[in-house]
């Protein structure tokens, strides 16, 4: 690589980590071009040079810094032997990356889940997709692997699949206070008590259900 290919991609790695840090502050709707311009201390223009649009930066920051913590999920989870032990490995990934992209880890999801007035392109759609694809396959396999050794009852695996990843992405964003950083109405009884919230009493919900 050349000087002037090193500089370029050096600049367009800046851009990128400025984005990367104003999509978790204020979130990728209300962020602007010109925020992040201003970020970098460079013209809204020169952003053009580099990234065809806030979209194209979008797609950068998901394959550069999201999609790094995803592909390391189904390694991190074969590591354990035990249904238990996956469960909570999978669980304390959660909490571990509601606790490093704060609002935006649910944002992320969101704009795919429920895109409201924000129009993505098919390329932003499909990168975050496969995110949530991924998560979910890694879950299913921990939830045939439980059922395999007779861990857990057998039931539908999809469905079980969406109720595990459910619990444990609120499990996750109730413990890092995002509710509460979103402005999200919550009584006070339960911001109280959320420091008495352990991956134990989670990992018992989703084994043993909430009946008597």
């Amino acid at each position: 690589m050349n000087n002037e290919n090193a500089k370029r991609e050096k600049k367009r790695e800046e851009i990128t980590n400025a984005a990367f840090r104003l999509f978790m502050q204020k979130g990728y709707a209300s962020t602007k071009i010109v925020d992040i311009a201003n970020a970098v201390n460079i013209g809204k223009g020169t952003v053009y040079e580099y990234f065809k649009s806030k979209e194209d930066i979008l797609l950068d920051v998901i394959i550069n810094n999201v999609n790094v913590e995803f592909e390391y999920l189904p390694k991190k989870i074969a590591e354990y032997d035990s249904f238990d032990d996956k469960l909570r490995a999978y669980i304390e990934f959660e909490l571990a990356f509601s606790e490093k992209f704060g609002k935006y880890a649910t944002e992320v999801k969101q704009l795919v889940v429920e895109p409201v007035d924000i129009k993505l392109s098919k390329d932003i759609q499909k990168a975050i997709f496969d995110l949530i694809k991924l998560e979910h396959s890694v879950v299913f396999d921990i939830v045939e692997y439980g059922m395999g050794g007779h861990k857990i009852r057998a039931m539908n695996k999809m469905l079980a699949t969406h109720f595990i990843v459910g619990i444990s992405s609120t499990y996750a964003a109730v413990k890092c206070g995002l509710p509460c950083s979103l402005g999200l109405p919550i009584p006070p009884e339960f911001v109280n008590d959320i420091d008495n919230y352990t991956i134990d009493s989670i990992i018992d919900i989703i084994k043993n259900g909430i009946g008597a």
